[in-house]
């Protein structure tokens, strides 16, 4: 178990996650950009980190800066949220070669249903059956034959 979590989101879903955190005993890490130092949603968080810069790629999206801050608050994890770097497979990479863990899908698991062409064959691969698209997609899973729901 981790005792302290940088999240590298921002809004609703970093304060979710730091409710999560909180009710698990673990120390959250929030990133705060210029723009948002006025929020009172950061109370949330047990410790706020400001970010330099003023765009979103700036920001929220500047790994190196990320990375820095995590090293700074000495924490064990970083927690992508959802959105901005949770898909991001260079970033998990990133975020394992500096030595903290990744609290999300992994980068091999990103790289390799990163098109719907190759998780179909990483699915064959592995003798796990995969149902072809559907053009249009059902409007409900009842429609869908009975063995397959």
């Amino acid at each position: 178990m981790f005792s302290k979590v940088l999240i590298a989101n921002r809004g609703v879903a970093a304060v979710r996650i730091a409710r999560t955190l909180q009710r698990l005993g673990i120390i959250s890490v929030a990133l705060r950009s210029k723009a948002e130092r006025g929020n009172g949603y950061f109370e949330a968080f047990d410790e706020v980190y400001d970010l330099t810069g003023d765009s979103v790629a700036e920001t929220y999206l500047d790994v190196a800066q990320i990375l820095d801050v995590a090293r700074r608050a000495d924490v064990q994890a970083i927690h992508p949220g959802y959105g901005f770097l949770s898909e991001n497979a260079a970033f998990a990479t990133r975020v394992a070669s500096r030595s903290f863990a990744f609290r999300s899908r992994t980068a091999a698991f990103r790289t390799a249903f990163s098109s719907v062409a190759i998780a179909f064959r990483s699915c064959a691969c592995h003798l796990v059956v995969a149902l072809p698209l559907a053009s249009p997609p059902p409007a409900s899973p009842r429609s869908l034959p009975f063995g397959i729901r």
